[in-house]
């Protein structure tokens, strides 16, 4: 028989990497704040209206930099 294969990576350690990260996410969140309001900027250049979306990373900033936007 052989051994099983190694995992690609710790998930401990990825969690700590996480969690590390997290802890001074307050700081640089207004780089997110900035790229969100300025996708949303960009998609009302759009004509087309989009019934569905997916949103990867952090999809309550961009729901509310669509938020702000006037309608």
């Amino acid at each position: 028989m052989t051994a099983p294969p190694a995992p690609l990576f710790d998930a401990r350690l990825a969690r700590l990497h996480r969690a590390r990260a997290a802890a001074g996410f307050a700081e640089h969140a207004f780089l997110h704040k900035n790229a969100a309001t300025d996708l949303a900027e960009r998609l009302e250049a759009i004509p087309r209206r989009f019934e569905r979306a997916l949103l990867l990373g952090a999809p309550a900033l961009m729901r509310a930099a669509i938020a702000q936007r006037p309608a």
